[in-house]
């Protein structure tokens, strides 16, 4: 393009803005953080099962041709006992059995115990 004879030419100067963002730590404030175990008391009540044996010699007396094996009768464990003699023959003789009864029983239980825990207090200071 062509400008007419006479005019003259302006520059406008363009002017722009800039941010800077600059970041840096500030101490605002202390935190103090305290811890303390605690031992409270709880009761534990529970129901604790027992077993106990009893043991029973049961006179037996009787010859056998055959060495008798162990048996169970209900909740009781039968074991013969067997001896030789000497006779014009030899037979064996069962001369006790031993019964041995389970038994069972529950028996209350009350104890108390301690358990702990760790409790946490954090206290914030302004400076």
């Amino acid at each position: 393009m062509h400008k007419p004879t006479g005019e003259q030419e302006h520059s406008i100067p363009r002017i722009e803005e800039q941010v800077t963002v600059d970041k840096h730590w500030i101490e605002a404030g202390h935190v103090q953080v305290t811890t303390r175990t605690v031992t409270d008391h709880e009761q534990v009540v529970e129901i604790l099962r027992r077993q106990s044996v009893e043991v029973t010699h049961v006179p037996v007396a009787e010859y056998v041709d055959t060495m008798p094996q162990q048996r169970t009768e209900g909740n009781t464990l039968i074991v013969p006992v067997v001896e030789e003699e000497i006779v014009l023959q030899k037979r064996l003789y069962v001369r006790e059995e031993i019964h041995i009864t389970l038994t069972e029983s529950t028996v209350p239980f009350e104890e108390t115990v301690p358990l702990r825990r760790t409790e946490v207090v954090v206290e914030r200071n302004q400076s």
